[in-house]
């Protein structure tokens, strides 16, 4: 049974937003259900729940870095499948799969300073607030 063609465009376009405004709540049902599929990533009950475990954008980052690889290799397996039936997901799927992996990586190449930047500079926050918090509460 073949599969139904993934919207690479509407996907890549959705990691490309939450990686250049370093905010999880951009994610679309498509794009987690594209990136919930991948090797490495961990499952969750729902969206919900894999937006709360990537608020740091900078994790998903690095989660993506570390699927990029396997997910090429599997999707250009399964295009160059010499049975002609692309695994039994068909060509439209196999391609638009492939295309979409490699869309986020290029987007990974382009954004990934900005986003440790961001994330960074959060946690620098956090710390100052922190410090603050026990400046005062010591009385120091």
């Amino acid at each position: 049974m073949e599969l139904k063609a993934v919207n690479t465009k509407k996907i890549v376009r959705n990691v490309e937003k939450i990686l250049k405004f370093n905010d999880i709540d951009y994610l679309t049902e498509q794009s987690y259900n594209y990136i919930r599929n991948m090797d490495g990533f961990i499952a969750h009950y729902d969206k919900g729940g894999f937006m709360s475990y990537y608020q740091d954008v900078a994790m998903l980052l690095k989660d993506l870095e570390m699927a990029i690889p396997s997910e090429l290799s599997v999707e250009k397996r399964d295009l160059l499948d010499v049975e002609g039936n692309y695994n039994g997901y068909g060509l439209a799927y196999a391609q638009s799969t492939y295309d979409t992996a490699v869309g986020i990586e290029k987007l990974l190449y382009i954004y990934k300073d900005g986003v440790l930047l961001a994330s960074a500079a959060e946690e620098r926050v956090v710390d100052i607030q922190e410090y603050n918090r026990l400046k005062t509460k010591l009385n120091l």
